[in-house]
């Protein structure tokens, strides 16, 4: 039963408030937002069901739709053959093997990101993090050195993408996305190298434009997943000083058992993909979402679910499949994950070594619609 015609309103306001209160039981959740129809899957059975082991049952939901008006037939919007084509052309490029290759660079430039830091300054942590990303993206993906300016535009590009429609031409938003539009340009027009995704690309024959498109499509990702991911893993420190102090003594020892601890309880707590939606084949009306964000706080799956406790991931795992998505499942599953994991990873490891950020006591909870993150800098 659906319970209000405003139902999907409240829950996507406060998911695991919303089925904290309305579903104990872990069945399925029915919403509404006036004449769309929304069936929140939980059981991670179903939802590996959904994702994976029957997910030729579904196509994509009314965001994905709605999301090819913005980035056109890009890989994250594509479904079925398309889709499979599209991610056999790329996959190689962004290929855990092939990123391995490029750990040290990532690490070498986490060191230069840090070379004018001060103790004692003051920093938007977020700024600096997009900065850093956008560059390994453009060296690991594109192999060519990114104007650093150019994640101050695709911030402001990724703020409107939830509208799912290009911006208004005149507004800010619009003239992000034209020096985003005219950066690809040049990029794709001098082709790639070797084995990264703009030479796939451009070896697959596609139309420049839909070239553009993908290349895009991940630069936004590079400067959305990786730094909101460091971001909250720096505001759960912050608040946890025997974590930190935990994670400094074992980076001090060469260890990076509990930097990994930390990054998957953050990335649980925190997951990239919040929701995601399919649509059952034959029914165009009713969008199944599954949301790793309420999944990863069901108290029948995790002990203290709203708390942070990196330690839970230095136990054996004995949770279900369909328990831990933060990057999704199955065919539809984040291609970027082995980038953006490295990218996390270098990069926490990298500054925790050198540096203690301070977080201030009434920062608000990192999200896309809350301020940026300041930290303080204290050298360790």
């Amino acid at each position: 039963m659906v319970r209000s015609l405003f139902s999907a309103r409240s829950f996507f306001r406060d998911p695991v408030g919303y089925v904290s209160a309305h579903g104990e039981d872990g069945a399925p959740l029915r919403l509404a937002a006036g004449p769309s129809r929304f069936v929140l899957v939980r059981d991670p059975q179903a939802v590996w069901r959904v994702l994976v082991t029957d997910a030729d049952s579904f196509r994509p939901g009314k965001w994905k739709r709605r999301a090819r008006r913005f980035v056109g037939n890009t890989l994250n919007t594509l479904d079925g053959e398309q889709h499979r084509r599209r991610r056999l052309l790329l996959q190689p490029s962004l290929d855990r093997r092939r990123i391995a290759r490029f750990t040290p660079s990532i690490a070498a430039r986490v060191e230069e990101a840090q070379r004018g830091w001060r103790d004692g300054a003051r920093l938007r942590l977020r700024d600096e993090l997009d900065r850093l990303s956008l560059a390994v993206a453009g060296e690991v993906l594109l192999s060519a050195e990114l104007d650093p300016g150019l994640a101050t535009s695709l911030a402001v590009v990724m703020a409107g993408v939830p509208c799912f429609t290009p911006p208004l031409p005149g507004t800010r938003a619009a003239r992000a996305l034209a020096r985003v539009e005219s950066s690809v340009t040049g990029l794709v027009g001098a082709g790639g190298s070797d084995d990264d995704l703009l030479s796939a690309l451009l070896r697959g024959g596609l139309p420049e434009r839909t070239a553009r498109g993908e290349v895009i499509a991940f630069l936004l990702a590079a400067v959305d997943e990786p730094p909101s991911g460091l971001e909250a893993a720096w505001y759960l420190l912050g608040r946890s000083p025997g974590a930190r102090e935990r994670l400094e003594a074992e980076l001090d020892e060469g260890r990076r058992d509990y930097l990994e601890a930390v990054l998957r309880e953050t990335l649980r707590l925190f997951p990239p993909a919040r929701h995601i939606d399919r649509c059952p084949v034959g029914n165009g009306r009713t969008n199944v979402v599954v949301s790793p964000l309420v999944t990863h706080h069901d108290p029948r799956l995790y002990e203290r679910p709203s708390e942070f406790v990196a330690e839970r991931w230095l136990r054996r795992d004995e949770r279900p499949r369909g328990a831990y998505l933060p990057f999704g499942a199955g065919a539809h599953a984040c291609i970027g994950e082995p980038l953006a994991r490295a990218i996390m990873t270098e990069t926490l490891g990298g500054i925790a070594r050198r540096w203690r950020l301070h977080v201030d006591p009434d920062a608000p909870v990192p999200g896309s619609r809350a301020p940026r993150l300041e930290v303080t800098l204290e050298r360790r």
